[in-house]
């Protein structure tokens, strides 16, 4: 089923779904195939068929290791062997991934046929650090948004919001978003 997955959606629409899941989230200024983890100094880059996920410090922006996946199942087992899991997930979410995925992009696919909209919604986390709002991450869906601005509000003491902002489809699905 995950090959049957990975071949409507790509590999890289896919790996970039359980990264999300996983608590990677697209910083703002950095490139649409890059992501960073919200709690580890973790980046994940996502290429056309392999995924790069390198440890680095913060402060000198230096990788002190990486490691390359081929495959969708390596890149899960990685992330639970080290238990960079989803906030409250478990060990064995790979399926349950795929049928959320294949229902989410369905639905888009059957969106785009018919003709309806032009836009797609992108939620954006926002945080507030004393100059303005800034935008944190981006999510698909409302719920990973919402989950995501709790996770900083338990962490930090700063405010932070959820904010919708329309996307052009095909800026979304080149990545330019």
């Amino acid at each position: 089923m995950k090959e049957k997955m990975e071949g409507k959606l790509g590999f890289e629409k896919f790996a970039e779904r359980i990264l999300k899941d996983s608590q990677f989230g697209r910083k703002h200024d950095a490139p649409h195939n890059e992501l960073e983890h919200n709690r580890l100094n973790k980046k994940a880059v996502i290429g056309k068929k392999s995924v790069t996920i390198s440890s680095y410090t913060p402060n000198t922006k230096r990788h002190l290791d990486s490691q390359t996946f081929n495959s969708l199942k390596e890149l899960d087992d990685y992330l639970n062997e080290n238990q960079i899991l989803e906030k409250g997930g478990g060990v064995d979410k790979l399926q349950e991934r795929i049928k959320y995925q294949t229902k989410f992009y369905e639905q888009e696919l059957a969106d785009l046929k018919r003709g309806k909209r032009k836009t797609i919604n992108q939620y954006y986390v926002q945080g507030n650090y004393g100059y303005g709002w800034e935008d944190l991450t981006s999510h698909n869906t409302r719920a990973e948004a919402n989950m995501e601005k709790r996770t900083y509000d338990e962490n930090e003491s700063y405010p932070h919001r959820v904010v919708t902002k329309r996307i052009k489809k095909a800026d979304f699905e080149s990545g330019n978003c």
